[in-house]
C-alpha cells in the first residue's frame, strides 16, 4: 500500500542537539553522531531522555499542535508521546492498523 512509504521524524538543528534527525520507530543513523548522554534526562537513574516537541511539519507544511513533552528511550530507538500520542496522529489524520499508524499523503 502507497501509505506504508510515509515517515514521521524530528529534525533538530545541529547547532543546539548533535542528534540532526529522528524518526518514529528509530532514530535515523544516517544523521546522527551516536553521542545521545547529551539530550537531557528526566532524572540522573532515569534511562529516558526528555525532549519537547514545539512544532510539526509534514513535509514544509506546519500542522498545529500543542507542544508535547516526549520521551526517547535509547535503549529501543523509540520516541513515545506518552497520554498525547494518539492526539497527535489524529491530528494529522492517520489511522491506526495492526501494522501501526498510517500517515496520509500530505
Amino acid at each position: 500500500e502507497s501509505n506504508l512509504d510515509q515517515v514521521i521524524g524530528f529534525a533538530f538543528p545541529l547547532d543546539n542537539c548533535n542528534v540532526g534527525s529522528i524518526a518514529l520507530g528509530g532514530i535515523d543513523n544516517r544523521f546522527i553522531s551516536g553521542s545521545l548522554h547529551d539530550i537531557s534526562r528526566l532524572n540522573e537513574s532515569d534511562p529516558f531522555h526528555s525532549i519537547k516537541i514545539n512544532a510539526a511539519y509534514v513535509g514544509d507544511i506546519p500542522i498545529d499542535v500543542p507542544s508535547i513533552d516526549s520521551i526517547l528511550d535509547s535503549r529501543s530507538d523509540r520516541i513515545s508521546f506518552g497520554k498525547t500520542s494518539v492526539d497527535f496522529f489524529r491530528l494529522i489524520n492517520a489511522t491506526k492498523s495492526p501494522e501501526g499508524w498510517k500517515i496520509p499523503k500530505p
